[in-house]
């Protein structure tokens, strides 16, 4: 099974709104995730088995239903777990997925980096837009290894 973290684009200013979860994404950060999401879509082109959850937070399902536009016919799943910060809900969760499928969560950091950490023993620096890749086995759902790591201009780039 291959788990994909992606960070949520950039978003509004936390002063701009009364909550942080209603926080939505820039113009800027729109325009970069769409960007980074047609060289995440040539990434994984031919996944057959991919799925998307998302934090249901505004600036996360942004990203998650932008990403999704660029992949084509993908459906965007909105998980409590991932703003709860929930790591050990949501490998319960993926554990009853196939060992083929792809999962990509659109989330928030801090958790991203920590869930990334925990699982691979590698500290990335998730910005707005980034993307981590890794392989995890059936019978160790809570651990990975990493096997790629993208910055969103480097997703642009591989978009064209």
């Amino acid at each position: 099974m291959e788990i994909i973290f992606m960070r949520h684009g950039k978003a509004e200013d936390p002063a701009s709104r009364p909550s942080d979860f209603e926080r939505e994404l820039t113009a800027e950060g729109r325009q970069k995730v769409k960007a980074a999401a047609r060289g995440l879509a040539r990434c994984l082109l031919g996944a057959q088995h991919l799925r998307i959850w998302s934090s249901p937070l505004p600036r996360a399902r942004q990203t998650a239903e932008l990403v999704a536009e660029a992949l084509g016919d993908v459906t965007v799943d909105l998980n409590e777990l991932i703003p709860a910060g929930d790591f050990s809900g949501l490998v319960r969760a993926w554990s009853a997925l196939d060992e083929d499928a792809q999962l990509l969560i659109v989330g928030h950091e801090p958790h991203l980096s920590h869930w990334v950490a925990r699982m691979a023993g590698v500290v990335l620096p998730m910005k707005p837009a980034a993307v981590a890749g890794l392989e995890v086995r059936a019978d160790k759902p809570q651990e990975g290894k990493l096997r790629w790591f993208a910055h969103p201009d480097v997703l642009a780039r591989l978009g064209g």
